[in-house]
């Protein structure tokens, strides 16, 4: 929109009229005359058109000047530079305006003046922030025709913009440029009166009236009195070049408002003060001090011109004096300082606050902490610390033990009851136990069971008792054990039952004469002797002994068999466990065998007898009658003495590694292969054992063993049998293969482990991809879960020449394991067809940015006559906010 258009003719609206010319003059021209200047030159991109506006016809209508309104449509925009070209000479002063969003007011954008006073401003001003706005003075010589003028945004002439050189990592800056509509305001006063302009206006008198020449206007240069004055006068002494008009100032402005002073009205009266940064030309600036004369020194009512801080006593704050520091309370006329110290116990105050009432002084205490300073613990609590969140932890006294639930503040003591002791009242003193509602019980132990000089538990009231004495007051033997009297005291004794004679195998035996209680075969105080003519004391007989039976014929009279054996005494040439048998002698000898080595030697040989009587065997060589040699040997199957247990990891088939073979068991002992003649202890020794349980082994690892069997004789070993180890979680999985298949594609390829690392049957294996955050642990997505044989899988949809990680998982039936990640990066995209796609985006862009210049405006009706200003082209560069 324009303020001024051309008037249109009401009878034909082809013709533009003079404004205020009446509607039937004939006054008229063609609106598409070829000296027409129609609104649409604005802005057509064609240098050689312009736009003229009306004619002023006074003073008034030139300073308020033109103001060009441009509505970007289609929304927001980005503009970082407006340039205008003026076919007229430029105009005094300009001020250029935005609004952000339609709905919003206009915001000060850009001021241009040829002295930049006339707006209350600096010459070229600096600019403290990125979205600051200053006046950039005008050049002193302009064309007088055509001259450009640019508002850029982003340059860093003549005063550099913050951020001007960091655009996308400044905020308030990209906000700045932002914009739906710009207004641009021409003004061309010169701020004169009187009927011959020879005077300048009240408040227009920075320097003194001078007429201008055909070089300069010499325009009345206004006061700077922010709004507070109506005039103001020139004081050459004020003026520090008087001689010159375009430098220095002489104004003194008259009679200021508003509670303001000084020269240019810039300052507050006594007893008032601006905040600073105020806006200097706010009728309200100046505000009232109010200072609290009970806070300030001497009772002042002074403050600080700018912020208004009156002059406060030591321990007072406030701007107005009003109220006491942080940690001071109680202000008072009287006192020189103006507040008392609070004193607050920080230990004591929720999160150390030093803090209090105003008046009263009562400091914030934390919940179980009292007193006016909270340096007390409340009822009921004890050791005041800063690092407890209460202040104060309960006393906890026992309620048995203790008077009542309060203790020390200070030391946590509770006051305890008769013969209760401790901090919190909840343990008897020595020599008595079990505190309770009725309080602490005598302990009572017997001090022949108990050891000297000490006392029983203080709950249970168990005595300290001697070596295998037991009760609560160590007054008897525990069981197992006996007593015995010595003199005026007791000791214990083991029962030493033997189960083996003792009715149902019991331990125990009577406590006061250690009697063990016997089977019916068995005798003795411990039950471990048969009695006579029994043997062969056995926990499964339930006799405890059997009978002998030894044979009258040929056992040795008045004699027993021996308790543990049951061998009878035999007779000469008798023989057996009874004596019921007769010796017998080595029998089916075979002869010997000789072999003629040469006329005087003969080797002779022999076997062993069919029934040998011994293992060990002497041989005796006879010659007519006469023994010739005599030899020993045992007999070819003799006694079993040792077992030996080897074991290896099995042999792999392709292997050609033979794992080493280590003795993991062995046992000795007294097998006779031989079958048992008599009775069971013939063979004196226990045999070796013949099985062992092996540990530490390898999980899922198939094992060989072989035992080898040991004589006097020699060894030999058996063959090797193999077994395995059950599963167990597998342990590591090694990281997977990534090389590209294409832009968007990687393959991911993985082994197996070792049985050894797997450690039990593959159950199956999943794929993920890591993706790393910024805060918080790399984000794992599962891509594919893979049967047991699967080695590789395919990545598909990712973005070209980019790199990703990857992990896989094993699982077994007892666990799974993750490896670590494995990277790769996909190929290079082929970018021709993106540069296409990107230059047709790019077109259409351009082709619509075009589109959104053409604007719209609409024209009052208002004739055309001679040119005041003259405004031919306006350009911006912008983007699509």
């Amino acid at each position: 929109m324009l303020t001024v258009h051309c008037e249109l003719d009401k009878v034909s609206q082809r013709y533009c009229i003079p404004n205020g010319a009446d509607d039937t003059t004939n006054d008229r021209v063609l609106r598409l005359d070829a000296e027409a200047h129609p609104l649409y030159y604005i802005n057509d991109d064609d240098i050689g058109t312009t736009w003229i506006s009306s004619v002023f016809a006074n003073t008034a209508g030139l300073d308020h000047g033109v103001s060009i309104t441009i509505d970007l449509q289609n929304g927001q925009y980005q503009v970082f530079y407006i340039i205008l070209q003026f076919f007229s000479p430029h105009p005094e002063a300009i001020r250029i305006e935005r609004k952000k969003r339609d709905d919003l007011n206009w915001e000060d954008w850009q001021y241009f003046a040829k002295n930049c006073s006339i707006f209350g401003m600096d010459n070229n001003g600096s600019l403290e922030k990125p979205d600051s706005v200053n006046c950039l003075q005008l050049p002193s010589f302009t064309p007088y025709s055509r001259g450009n003028l640019t508002f850029s945004v982003l340059t860093p002439e003549p005063n550099h913009r913050p951020g001007y050189n960091d655009f996308y990592n400044t905020p308030s800056l990209q906000e700045f440029v932002k914009a739906t509509q710009v207004r641009i305001h021409l003004h061309g006063q010169y701020h004169t009166t009187e009927s011959w302009c020879n005077r300048c206006l009240p408040l227009y008198n920075d320097k003194p009236f001078r007429p201008g020449d055909q070089v300069h206007a010499y325009n009345c240069k206004p006061c700077r009195c922010y709004g507070h004055a109506v005039s103001c006068h020139y004081d050459l002494a004020m003026d520090p070049f008087p001689q010159e008009h375009y430098r220095g100032s002489g104004g003194v402005c008259d009679n200021c408002q508003h509670n303001t002073a000084g020269r240019n009205c810039e300052l507050c009266k006594d007893f008032h003060y601006r905040q600073a940064g105020a806006d200097l030309s706010a009728i309200d600036v100046c505000k009232p001090c109010d200072c609290y004369a009970t806070g300030t020194k001497n009772k002042s009512l002074l403050c600080d011109n700018i912020g208004g801080q009156c002059n406060c006593k030591r321990h007072v704050s406030g701007r107005q004096c009003n109220q006491c520091q942080e940690g001071f309370y109680n202000l008072q006329q009287s006192n020189p300082d103006g507040c008392s110290p609070c004193n607050c116990n920080t230990s004591g105050t929720v999160n150390g606050d030093i803090t209090c009432h105003q008046n009263s002084g009562q400091c914030k205490c934390k919940a179980n902490v009292i007193g006016l300073r909270c340096d007390s613990c409340n009822f009921g609590f004890k050791a005041l610390r800063y690092s407890n969140e209460d202040g104060c932890e309960p006393c906890w006294c026992n309620s048995h033990g203790s008077v009542n639930q309060f203790c020390n503040p200070l030391s946590g003591q509770c006051n305890c009851k008769e013969r209760v002791k401790g901090l919190r009242c909840d343990t008897c003193i020595d020599d008595f136990y079990g505190l309770d509602v009725t309080g602490c019980k005598a302990c009572e132990c017997n001090v022949a069971g108990s050891f000297s000089g000490t006392v029983c538990n203080e709950k249970t009231g168990q005595c300290a008792c001697k070596p295998n004495v037991g009760g609560r007051q160590c007054d008897e033997c525990l069981d197992g054990y006996h007593k015995v009297q010595e003199n005026r005291s007791f000791v214990c004794l083991p029962c030493n039952c033997d189960k083996a004679g003792t009715l149902n195998g019991t331990l125990l035996c009577d406590k006061s004469t250690g009697q063990c209680p016997c089977k019916a075969g068995v005798t003795g105080l411990q039950c471990n002797q048969c009695v006579l003519h029994t043997y062969n004391l056995s926990v499964s007989n339930l006799l405890g002994c059997q009978p002998c039976d030894c044979d009258a014929l040929g056992t040795l009279a008045g004699t027993v068999c021996d308790h543990v054996s049951g061998q009878c005494v035999c007779l000469p040439q008798r023989q057996g466990r009874r004596c019921d048998e007769c010796k017998p002698a080595p029998f089916q000898q075979p002869p010997p065998t000789g072999e003629v080595l040469n006329s005087s030697v003969i080797s002779l040989s022999w076997s062993s007898p069919d029934s040998p009587n011994s293992n060990r065997l002497t041989y005796q060589l006879y010659r007519d009658e006469a023994e010739i040699y005599t030899t020993e040997d045992y007999y070819p199957y003799s006694i079993i003495i040792r077992y030996e247990l080897y074991m290896r990891k099995k042999v792999k088939p392709a292997g050609n590694f033979l794992p080493p073979e280590i003795r993991v068991f062995q046992s000795s002992g007294w097998l006779s292969p031989q079958p048992v003649m008599e009775s069971p202890n013939e063979n004196a020794l226990a045999p070796p054992q013949t099985s062992t349980t092996v540990t530490d082994l390898e999980p899922f690892t198939e094992y060989e063993f072989y035992v080898l069997a040991v004589n006097m004789a020699g060894s030999i070993s058996s063959d090797w049998i193999s077994g395995q180890t059950g599963e167990a979680a597998p342990v590591f999985m090694p990281s997977p293969s990534v090389f590209p298949l294409s832009p968007y594609s990687l393959n991911v390829s993985w082994e197996k482990p070792e049985d050894n690392l797997a450690r039990g049957e593959v159950m199956g294996y999943s794929i993920s991809l890591m993706t790393e955050q910024r805060f918080l642990p790399p984000f794992a997505q599962v891509l594919h879960i893979a049967e047991a044989h699967e080695l590789s899988y395919i990545a598909t949809g990712l973005k070209p020449y980019r790199t990703y990680n990857f992990t896989v998982t094993l699982c077994n039936q007892i666990g799974c394991v993750t490896s670590e990640p494995g990277m790769g990066q996909t190929l290079a995209a082929d970018e021709t067809q993106n540069v296409f796609n990107e230059s047709l985006s790019f077109k259409q862009t351009i082709y619509s940015a075009s589109y959104l210049y053409e604007c719209d405006f609409i024209p009052y009706q208002a004739a055309m006559q001679e040119t005041a200003f003259q405004s031919v082209l306006i350009t911006m560069e912008t983007n699509m906010a």
